[in-house]
């Protein structure tokens, strides 16, 4: 049998002859189908869900009247013989082989399994380890479909391996909410917590209100924070000047003049560095500490970042300073450049962060103190044994006890040496000089310490990155370094049709990835981090990369993922009448989003699968409430060169095809003498695909016995 054709039913081929009428009337053209049977293909698990191997799931889908399907690969061991790399030469060979002759397009899917996401996520860290690991799973899942891939067997865009995305975690509500010119998340006026504009999405009452904070070390991959915005966090009050003042300031050479909210130091000047700011404190001279929320922390930064661009021009064509003041204008500038356009997410986590580096200053600055005083207690010690050794020898025992109880009042040692009338005073002397040693190594270990730890978290305040900088990044990478590497055995196995990455937007509760315009955001990005690594590699002109990169990297659409936004769907302010009106706005919304993926050029695959909206599931086309049929008509209509796999095999595999027929209106013809209008659906779908009833015909090994063969023995099929 084949579709590739579009022959009018399953297993018409040359039954009629030219001149035989078509099966549908030329004004039929009007209304003709949005897809044809031949473009929908199922898809098929290996191992023991899907009945085997590959090759006997493709088998079982040839006799189906399938064209095609997406081999769904497991991960090598978690079942015997699975796996891409459990498949040898001969194996991929024969699957080569026998897609090819029947003209089978084939699709594949990397095994989901071990490529959680493809940004390293551990869910504690990114490890480069764990990146690295999934782009391997990716490369095998890439080489096994090129080793099977041909022309015959490729869909015309290409032979895609889908992966899931899932980057890493963002709060459902801050999908689609509105932010300002830096790309931050506004924040809802005259409300008592710092509770942002959200999108028309929430995963649970108040999620607006308690959005987490993340940042990333960037050496590490540790990710810090996990606070949420209206968590207080205790910072210091800086002093600043609470009125407008001019003076001459002796650091600068020139007048300056104090605005308030400005920063100023110990002397009522404007304060040059960070430093150089003092806290406030109160009438009894304690120190001002306050809890900050991620709203009030905004506003600080804003002071902060004013003060900055201060000081920062106000030092800009100053000249003969002192180097002191010199190393603090340096500091403000470098200051400036790094904090211009970092987000408040970064300040947040930057005052708990600097919380422990005062701890740790204060620490070591407190053994230091303590180290000035045992310096000089050991140094008084080694002066008073070497006095009291030549004075022994000159005035004999007696006299010499005498005196040094004398001496060690005179010389302030009554608080270091105090031996009983029994202990030899020399002997005493260096026992408390070894016990004074011992603490000065301690002390300083200790301040040491504290040293270190204040100087790492100083470095860490330099390589932090608000999550979704550093994690997109990190997958963005990934998506290019699998489109190269799929570019590279495309070209090694001649294909002229291409091997591409795919990757799919998943459950939205996954993480980022899953939202249309985040899918589009990674593919995007990855085709220019392509661009950019063909250019550098291969020395290519940047339209032929161009070109490589969006054969090889295009996005995987799945209709019943996205569909599960439904289950969130909540926009603020709108109140509906009831789940009906509800409904129909999703279904707008879910329309909306298909037109914006389609003018985007990033699709090439799309997995059709039905839904309700509350939970994922994989129903066949027509048995859920998803706009499915309007998706495919709005790719169809922008002209979205793509193909499709019905992954709706809940209801089993005959239904995972015929479902999606009759839900999209497929034209089904039988003819016997002449032409024969469009049988049932219910007579289609009870015939030969699930033998329910008896087929008109059979054939060759379908047929109960051997008697109607060729005298070779050579099957009628």
């Amino acid at each position: 049998m084949e579709f590739i054709n579009n022959y009018y039913t399953p297993m018409d081929r040359e039954f009629y002859t030219s001149n035989q009428r078509q099966y549908t009337d030329p004004s039929d053209e009007i209304e003709k189908p949005i897809i044809h049977m031949s473009d929908i293909k199922p898809s098929i698990t290996e191992g023991r869900a899907g009945g085997g191997s590959f090759r006997n799931g493709i088998l079982q889908r040839l006799r189906m009247g399938a064209s095609g399907a997406e081999l769904n690969l497991m991960p090598e061991g978690a079942e015997p013989g699975t796996g891409p790399e459990a498949y040898g030469k001969e194996a991929r060979e024969e699957i080569k082989q026998l897609t090819s002759l029947n003209k089978f397009k084939i699709t594949v899917h990397a095994p989901v399994q071990t490529i959680p996401n493809i940004s390293g996520f551990t869910g504690q860290e990114f490890s480069e380890q764990r990146r690295s690991e999934e782009l391997n799973e990716i490369k095998k899942a890439i080489s096994f479909a090129a080793d099977i891939a041909s022309d015959k067997n490729a869909p015309d865009t290409g032979i895609p391996v889908v992966i899931h995305t899932g980057e890493f975690p963002r709060a459902i509500a801050a999908v689609e909410a509105p932010k300002n010119e830096k790309g931050e998340l506004l924040f809802e006026e005259n409300h008592d917590k710092p509770k942002i504009k959200r999108g028309p999405f929430e995963a649970y009452e108040n999620e607006s209100e308690e959005l987490p904070v993340y940042v990333v070390d960037e050496k590490t991959g540790k990710v810090i924070g996990g606070i949420t915005a209206d968590k207080k966090i205790p910072a210091p009050v800086w002093k600043k000047a609470s009125e407008r003042k001019t003076y001459y300031d002796d650091r600068l050479k020139k007048y300056v003049t104090i605005e308030p909210g400005d920063y100023v130091d110990n002397y009522g000047r404007l304060a040059l560095s960070p430093e150089d700011r003092v806290i406030e404190t109160d009438e009894n001279s304690n120190l001002k500490i306050e809890s900050f929320d991620l709203r009030d922390f905004d506003k600080e930064r804003q002071s902060f970042m004013k003060w900055i661009d201060k000081v920062k021009n106000l030092t800009q064509d100053v000249k003969d300073i002192d180097p002191e003041t010199k190393q603090k204008i340096k500091h403000i500038q470098e200051t400036a450049d790094k904090l211009k356009d970092q987000p408040r997410e970064t300040f947040f986590i930057r005052e708990s962060l600097l919380a422990g580096k005062r701890r740790a200053e204060g620490l070591a600055q407190y053994h230091i103190h303590d180290l000035e005083n045992i310096r000089e207690k050991l140094n008084k010690i080694h002066k008073a044994i070497s006095f009291f050794k030549e004075l022994k020898n000159r005035m004999g025992e007696k006299a010499f006890n005498e005196t040094f109880s004398e001496y060690v009042k005179k010389e302030g040692l009554i608080d270091i040496v105090s031996p009983s009338e029994k202990e030899n005073p020399l002997e005493y002397l260096e026992k408390a000089r070894q016990a004074l040693e011992k603490q000065y190594k301690y002390s300083t270990e200790v301040a040491t310490g504290h040293f270190q730890e204040a100087k790492e978290i100083d470095e860490q305040l330099e390589r932090i990155k608000t999550l979704e900088e550093f994690a997109k990044e990190k997958s963005i990478k990934t998506l290019a370094e699998a489109g190269v590497y799929a570019y590279q055995e495309t070209k090694a196995k001649n294909l002229k049709k291409p091997v591409y990455i795919a990757p799919e937007n998943i459950f939205p509760e996954m993480g980022y990835g899953s939202h249309p315009d985040e899918l589009a955001e990674l593919v995007k990005g990855a085709r220019q981090k392509m661009i950019e690594e063909l250019t550098k590699r291969y020395n290519m002109k940047k339209s032929e990369a161009e070109k490589i990169a969006k054969d090889h990297i295009k996005a995987t659409l799945d209709t019943q993922h996205l569909s599960m936004w439904y289950k969130y769907f909540n926009p603020p302010g709108k109140k509906f009448k009831n789940e009906e009106e509800r409904k129909k706005a999703f279904a707008d919304w879910y329309k909306k989003q298909i037109e914006k993926l389609a003018k985007e050029g990033i699709i090439g695959h799309v997995h059709l699968v039905d839904g309700f909206g509350r939970a994922h599931v994989h129903l066949p086309a027509g048995q859920g409430d998803a706009p499915v049929k309007e998706a495919i008509e709005i790719l169809k209509k922008h002209n979205v060169p793509f193909d499709i796999v019905s992954e709706g095999y809940a209801e089993g595999p005959r239904r995972q095809l015929t479902k999606v027929w009759e839900k999209f209106d497929v034209p089904v013809s039988i003819f016997g003498s002449g032409y024969k209008p469009a049988t049932s659906w219910t007579n289609i779908d009870h015939s030969y695909f699930d033998k329910k009833s008896s087929p008109n015909y059979i054939f060759g090994s379908y047929a109960p016995s051997q008697d109607w063969s060729f005298w070779s023995e050579v099957p009628l099929e």
